[in-house]
């Protein structure tokens, strides 16, 4: 009986650490994405102006990072069905990047369920009255009821996506 108490007790735990480790790897990517999303602008901007961060916010930023988002498994085209738990997608009709999690319970709560979490990039710009629109930068975002997320992904409950 105490065997059954402490395999439950070492069952529970593990789930807990596998889920801890999951959010940690998934911060971890928005972070490659986020800082390879903010090279790739400020080197437009520069070259382009600020009409290539319209462009930049719709674009796969996948290849951009040469590899280090080992879980990318590839673009989709509108259908995230059947896609791989643990990998990040890019869904080339939506202009979104998705992750298929593997443990759904960090994504969703009860009322939002749903295949894949979406992240945007959109380029982020202040009114500034002697300036005019001045760029502030380019922000990731998350479709998720995800309270882990880190504030600069996380969207407003208003926001989300029922």
């Amino acid at each position: 009986m105490v065997a059954l108490v402490l395999l439950a007790a070492l069952l529970y735990r593990f789930r807990e650490v596998q889920m801890a480790v999951e959010r940690t790897a998934v911060v971890s990517v928005l972070d490659t994405i986020r800082a390879g999303v903010w090279l790739e602008a400020a080197a437009r901007i520069g070259v382009e102006g600020d009409g290539a961060l319209v462009h930049l916010a719709t674009e796969n930023p996948f290849p951009a990072l040469h590899g280090a988002v080992s879980s990318y498994a590839g673009v989709i085209s509108g259908n995230d069905r059947n896609l791989q738990a643990g990998a990040w997608y890019f869904d080339v009709q939506r202009k979104k990047i998705l992750y298929q999690p593997r443990f759904s319970e960090n994504f969703f709560t009860s009322e939002m369920t749903s295949g894949s979490v979406e992240f945007t990039i959109a380029a982020v710009y202040q009114e500034s009255p002697p300036h005019g629109r001045v760029f502030e930068g380019m922000r990731l975002t998350g479709q998720c009821a995800c309270e882990w997320l880190p504030k600069h992904y996380a969207v407003s409950p208003a926001g989300r996506k029922q």
